[in-house]
């Protein structure tokens, strides 16, 4: 049996203190069955490893074989040799009493050596498993993708069949049915894509929030229309939704209009110049495109911008974000990344563009800085040519107002928002 009186190492004390590492453990693990491994948790058994390992280290020091006596014992008079062999004699005593405790010491020390491999092994089992986890997590987002992928596809060829029941007689509206559903086989493919290369839906939120203070300044009001072309997945909508404007959006892309519309948002599958085209004059007040002039041919993009002021009101806004291809990066590389890309659009060419529509004032705002982690260290002038260059801005936003009387009242846009 332990005893509690042992001057080598306190038994309840250690037991109380391991006990209270124990239920911390237990109530600082208690979490619901989708998060019992987590950062959190893996934290805590580093703090419950460490605090056991130092509960160890004070235990060996305290089971040991006593060779002198206490240091506070110095201030008596044990340097006369009678007195130091007494010493002896107490010390070797004392061991032999205490053999069996230290054993037991032993014993106890062993086992919690076990424990704390035990728990270093778990700690390191959790976070293979949260490792684990994340990946199972990813592949079944990646799943839950391609199953809307098929989806899809199922949808496209069963309107293609109902379209070719109905035109049995027509060739030439067969036809075009035909062409009208293999243009939307690759719609999947696409949000795949989004998914993969541009970025989830609130790393987009939190870059599209640069717009705000625009529309802000331009003092668009929260009763008037904005459109934004080319919805997508419908984070520009949410942001202006989220901020009382009144949007709506149109897209070619069946997947994310479902999408779009599964979210409570005002989208509608439409062309982008055909929707246009529809639309009163003067009957929006703003007018966006995120990444769809690119994809445009030249005819086609002078048009959209010619519909774009038309529609708007007096004094509405037009905002079209694209890749800059004044970084290298981007303009050789991963401006290509989506084969549906035309060809890059310097923004002197934008500018000169809008303006040449009758846009006036016509800002250029750059976006989305490269990785400054891939920077080239150092102050000369080539250095920071060089780093402008390659880790530059990925994007720009060209930006132009339908002029007014007071067209003088819109300030630089990249002052307003910085």
């Amino acid at each position: 049996m332990i005893e509690a009186n042992n001057p080598e190492i306190n038994v309840d004390d250690l037991m109380k203190k391991v006990k209270a590492e124990a239920q911390k453990q237990q109530l600082g693990t208690e979490v619901s069955p989708n998060q019992l491994i987590n950062h959190q948790s893996t934290t805590a058994d580093s703090i419950f490893v460490s605090r056991i390992d130092a509960l160890l280290q004070n235990a060996k020091v305290g089971f040991r074989e006593i060779s002198e006596i206490p240091g506070k014992f110095n201030r008596f008079p044990f340097d006369k040799s009678p007195q130091k062999q007494l010493i002896k004699i107490f010390l070797k005593v004392y061991n032999f009493l205490f053999k069996k405790q230290r054993a037991v010491n032993q014993n106890f020390i062993d086992a919690f050596e076990l424990l704390k491999s035990a728990l270093v092994s778990i700690e390191s089992t959790n976070k293979i498993i949260e490792t684990r986890s994340q990946i199972v997590e990813h592949r079944n987002q990646n799943l839950v993708t391609e199953v809307k992928a098929l989806q899809t596809e199922v949808a496209h060829y069963k309107q293609l069949l109902s379209n070719l029941s109905k035109n049995t007689n027509n060739s030439d509206i067969q036809s075009q049915a035909i062409d009208q559903e293999l243009e939307h086989l690759q719609d999947a493919f696409y949000v795949a894509f989004e998914d993969k290369f541009r970025g989830n839906s609130e790393e987009i939120k939190k870059r599209l929030e640069v717009y705000l203070p625009i529309l802000k300044k331009a003092n668009l009001s929260t009763s008037e229309s904005i459109l934004d072309l080319g919805c997508g997945r419908g984070e520009w909508l949410q942001l202006l939704q989220d901020n009382g404007y009144k949007a709506t959006g149109i897209d070619c892309n069946r997947v994310m209009v479902a999408e779009c519309q599964t979210q409570n948002l005002d989208v509608h599958e439409a062309d982008a110049i055909a929707h246009l085209q529809s639309l009163p004059s003067e009957s929006l007040a703003g007018v966006t495109g995120f990444h769809i002039i690119e994809h445009l041919p030249f005819p086609q993009l002078l048009q959209l911008f010619a519909e774009t002021i038309r529609v708007l009101k007096p004094s509405g806004i037009a905002i079209f974000e694209t890749p800059n291809p004044q970084n290298v990066m981007v303009g050789s590389k991963s401006f290509y990344f989506d084969p549906t890309h035309r060809n890059p659009l310097p923004n002197e060419l934008t500018q000169f563009l809008l303006e040449r529509t009758g846009f006036e004032p016509v800002e250029i705002l750059p976006l989305n800085p490269g990785d400054s982690n891939a920077k080239i260290p150092g102050d000369q002038a080539i250095t920071q040519r060089f780093n402008e260059l390659f880790y530059g801005f990925q994007d720009y936003a060209v930006i132009g107002y339908k002029i007014t009387q007071d067209a003088s009242s819109h300030k630089n846009i990249e002052e307003e928002i910085s």
